[in-house]
């Protein structure tokens, strides 16, 4: 039989070899040396690292010493390196001075000793000094590529002295008075590339650099590459376009203080490439053009476009008193505006620009010793164009002012002159209100002048041209207008009498008895298309026109209800005291073809039309009616002859009057044709020879003999 036996579970001992006690007391005695000698077997554990001081801005050669604060655990305290990331720009000592080296951006950095290592940064902005010529540090596009519709930032950095900056693509100015550091957003339509320029203090040329932004579209997506724009005649804007994937498009006038106000023009198709529409408000003077197409919408701006008046606001450009001052310009208004307007400029008017009060004068030398004034002067090539159909008016106004002298003060004046060797044109408008001036009261032309669609009204001279003055040497063009109720006139109580220009101490008179041209005066070269001359008056000679240079008439032009009518009660009080030409007086050379004369008074001679002496007139289907010479009702009564024509003629200038076809008749008097006996001698007189029967209605040669 077998025995069983338990047997204990063992417990394993390990035994440790006896460590010698010097040993053990040469350890004990190396810690407490090492702990009070202040060493560590284990280094500090660093938190943070902080930069005492901000961001730094310094000149070229400029230092600034840095320290940092180094936080550890149990407040103990280790060291920092520091380094610079652009050494050229900005070096840093072992012991943290900054010593600037060149323009630019560099970033010092601060580095603990201990472990983990920590950092800390700042900004040191290295700039030139001021005297010194600018430099483009910096110009860049954030993002460089973006797609339709997206937008970039520009920014740039500039240093040195600057007398500007500006941004611009292409020709066109996209932002200038800019500071020396700064961005801009931008959302171009197309590819673009953008350009700074800044420029120098005092000479020097200036320093450019440029950007591209790169402008993807996405397949379909509508996208507006051009939008631009110019001022056209009549008081509209020309705009055209360039679209791609557009099945739509719609044109918007936009308040430039607030995009959100909007007026839409019109919408136009997907094809269209412009438009010309009328100048909105003034309030609405930018423009916006939306794409819609089957990849979404886009949209493109446009500033306000220059050369537009955008109030009825005046300012006075010249004032005698104390010597001459002027008025702080207006921005936006009529006299600012052509003041700004460069040659070949188009000038229109906002839709809420009806009148125009212009007042005091502008002086225009023509030599050291003389001067021209006027309320508004035209002097570089521009068209002035008001709205079709709805004339802007131009009205004179004196300028007197409480506190002015008065009565024999004048503070009046023509409204428009051309300076000789400008070239202007006035469209759609009304010229009104000159006064007090001797020669073209409504206008003065002196140099190249069309005037078409307008009215000339309401304007008096002392002398000549109460509505137009043309000189000689210059060129007149009217078409379509109407010169109508303007006069040449002195009146009798205006004879000798002293005035006053503003505050001048020195009198002037305007001497005699005058008045030429009540409608128009021309010594040089002018041409009248579907022009009606009415109701203007003169004193002396041509109611509605006196010609004395070169003149063609065309058209539908008529010259109606004009009068040469001596002004006061038709008494005879000086011998030149005459009134001869209610229609025309031609002194010179004058073509007319088609048209009328009708209706024309003169108290003595040649109602319709006076002929006098070497002058040439030629009239081909000119219809000349109802015109009447002399005054009946006078005391005593006052003979006219010529009431359709009356030709005064030397021997041989017979021929010089020559009518074709036409009509006269129903003129009053019935003035002789021919003579049968001759041309009458001066102060001779042959009628009662003649049958009476004969004569026919309103025309009346009288011939001269040289002596």
């Amino acid at each position: 039989m077998s025995s069983w036996k338990h047997v204990p579970k063992r417990t394993a001992t390990i035994k440790r070899k006896a460590r010698p006690l010097f040993v053990g007391l040469v350890l004990l005695l190396g810690s407490v040396w090492l702990a009070a000698c202040g060493g560590n077997t284990t280094p500090p554990s660093v938190v943070k690292v902080e930069i005492e001081q901000p961001d730094q801005t310094l000149m070229v050669g400029a230092t600034v010493n840095l320290t940092a604060k180094v936080t550890v655990l149990g407040g103990a305290s280790t060291a920092v390196t520091w380094s610079t990331s652009a050494s050229d720009v900005a070096s840093v000592s072992a012991a943290g001075l900054v010593t600037a080296q060149a323009p630019g951006t560099a970033t010092i950095t601060a580095t603990s000793v201990g472990k983990p290592t920590r950092t800390d940064t700042v900004s040191v902005t290295v700039i030139a000094d001021d005297d010194e010529p600018p430099t483009i540090v910096s110009f860049t596009a954030t993002p460089a590529t973006i797609e339709s519709g997206e937008s970039s930032t520009l920014a740039w950095q500039v240093t040195g002295s600057t007398a500007g900056i500006a941004i611009t693509a292409g020709d066109a100015t996209v932002q200038d008075g800019l500071e020396a550091t700064g961005d801009l957003v931008v959302t171009p339509a197309a590819t673009t590339e953008y350009t700074l320029t800044v420029t120098p203090e005092g000479d020097g040329e200036p320093v450019v650099a440029t950007v591209t932004v790169t402008v993807t579209v996405v397949p379909d997506q509508p996208a507006i590459s051009s939008f631009t724009g110019t001022v056209a005649p009549g008081s509209q804007a020309a705009l055209s376009w360039a679209a791609v994937n557009a099945t739509s498009l719609e044109l918007f006038a936009v308040n430039p203080s607030d995009a959100e106000d909007v007026l839409s023009l019109g919408t136009y198709l997907g094809t269209d490439t412009g438009a010309t529409v009328a100048l909105p408000d003034s309030a609405h003077q930018a423009f916006r053009l939306d794409a819609t197409g089957p990849g979404g919408e886009a949209s493109a701006p446009l500033a306000p476009l220059a050369n537009v008046v955008l109030n009825e606001s005046d300012y006075e450009v010249y004032y005698l008193v104390g010597g001459g001052w002027a008025e702080p310009p207006i921005p936006g208004s009529f006299r600012y505006v052509l003041e700004a307007a460069t040659p070949g400029s188009v000038i229109g008017f906002a839709s809420d620009v009806q009148e125009i009060v212009v007042y005091g004068v502008d002086l225009f030398p023509l030599d050291p010793d003389h001067v021209v004034d006027s309320h508004v002067i035209i002097r570089t090539d521009v068209t002035i164009s008001g709205p079709v159909g709805a004339p802007v008016t131009l009205r004179g106004q004196s300028a007197w002012q409480p506190g002015d002298p008065g009565e024999a003060y004048t503070y009046g004046s023509r409204v428009v002159y051309v300076p000789q060797a400008v070239t202007a044109t006035l469209e759609n408008l009304v010229i009104t209100g000159g006064t007090f001036i001797y020669f073209g009261s409504g206008i003065h032309n002196a140099g190249t002048l069309t005037v078409r669609n307008s009215v000339i009204t309401d304007n008096r001279a002392f002398g000549s041209g109460g509505g137009i003055y043309n000189v000689l040497g210059a060129t007149l063009t009217l078409e379509n207008s109407t010169i109508s109720d303007n006069q040449a006139v002195t009146l009798d109580e205006e004879i000798d009498k002293e005035w006053h220009i503003r505050d001048s101490a020195a009198a002037v008179t305007f001497p005699g008895i005058n008045g030429w041209g009540g409608g128009l005066q021309n010594e040089g070269t002018a041409t009248l298309i579907d022009t009606v001359v009415e109701n203007n008056r003169s004193r002396q000679s041509g109611g509605g026109i006196y010609n004395g240079g070169a003149m063609t008439i065309s058209g539908n032009s008529n010259i109606t209800g004009n009068s040469a009518d001596r002004v006061a009660d038709y008494t005879v009080q000086d011998p030149s005291d005459f009134s001869a030409g209610g229609g025309i007086s031609n002194v010179g050379t004058l073509i007319m073809t088609g048209g009328a004369i009708t209706q024309n008074f003169a108290v003595d001679q040649g109602a319709g039309l006076y002929h006098f002496q070497n002058a040439i007139t030629t009239l081909t289907d000119v219809t000349i009616t109802d015109n009447a010479a002399g005054l009946p009702s006078a005391v005593p009564p006052i003979v006219g002859y010529g009431g359709g024509i009356m030709q005064h003629y030397y021997d041989g200038e017979e021929d010089h009057l020559t009518l074709t076809g036409g009509v006269l008749a129903g003129n009053t008097p019935q003035n002789i044709l021919t003579n049968p006996n001759g041309p009458r001698p001066l102060g001779g007189a042959a009628a009662g020879t003649v049958d009476e029967a004969a004569r026919p209605l309103g025309l009346r040669i009288e011939g001269f003999k040289l002596r």
